[in-house]
């Protein structure tokens, strides 16, 4: 029984370090940065978010007639992987998700997440949402 990734999901870590490469700053696993701590944190998470969402990865398991990638689990979790052990920042604005299901306007809602749009509402603001619900 083989237990390695297949060429595909290779590929898409190859794809991914090579993102790690280019677009964080040499020596970024010695200062990670918490994503609201300062505004510069916030603005550079989320260039970084909307360079992700560009890629599709944001929206990996969304099925691909609602413009996700429409990935496998496999392909998901090898994101998710390398996402966590370089500590891509922008990876936790988990609102792509959350505002397509809170919402009830999910045709508008749907393009503004797929181009990494800057959320209207905040992270405490969202956790009232769903204590609300």
């Amino acid at each position: 029984m083989d237990f390695d990734f297949g060429e595909k999901e290779e590929a898409a870590r190859r794809e991914i370090r090579e993102f790690v490469r280019q677009e964080l700053p040499p020596g970024w696993l010695m200062g990670r940065l918490e994503e609201e701590s300062r505004d510069e944190d916030w603005e550079f998470a989320m260039s970084i978010s909307r360079k992700l969402s560009k890629r599709g990865w944001l929206t990996m398991s969304w099925p691909k007639e609602y413009g996700g990638k429409g990935a496998t689990l496999w392909e998901q979790m090898v994101y998710r992987e390398e996402a966590g052990y370089w500590a891509i920042p922008g990876v936790t604005c988990f609102w792509h998700d959350v505002l397509c299901i809170m919402s009830e306007d999910v045709p508008h809602a749907l393009p503004r997440s797929l181009k990494g749009a800057t959320p209207r509402v905040s992270y405490s603001g969202i956790k009232s949402l769903i204590r609300a619900s």
